[in-house]
């Protein structure tokens, strides 16, 4: 299974994000800066390991990368399809789910 490893140096883009990320909505910049603390090997690979494999439908996300939309949809009082929606438009989202354009 495809592990999670997004960036750990911040982008330029990330870099003018974070400065907007002081006061308002401050845990983005958090996960941000710390997600491969969070997400380290050891964590990703109990997170698989709780992952059924049917072979059936598409390949699955990383698990970490779904842990981190369930810690953004929860912070922001998301529902699911507002989730799939604020990861395509919302920077914040992006710069956190390591999908932002470089």
């Amino acid at each position: 299974m495809e592990r999670w490893l997004p960036p750990v140096e911040l982008s330029r883009q990330e870099q003018a994000l974070m400065k907007r990320l002081t006061r308002v909505r401050a845990l983005f910049g958090f996960l941000r800066l710390h997600r491969h603390e969070l997400f380290d090997e050891t964590f990703q690979e109990q997170l698989e390991g709780m992952y059924r494999t049917t072979g059936a439908g598409e390949a699955p996300h990383p698990p970490a990368l779904m842990c981190m939309v369930t810690l953004l949809q929860g912070y922001v009082g998301a529902s699911d399809a507002e989730a799939v929606e604020l990861c395509v438009v919302d920077l914040r989202w992006q710069m956190v789910l390591g999908c932002l354009a470089r």
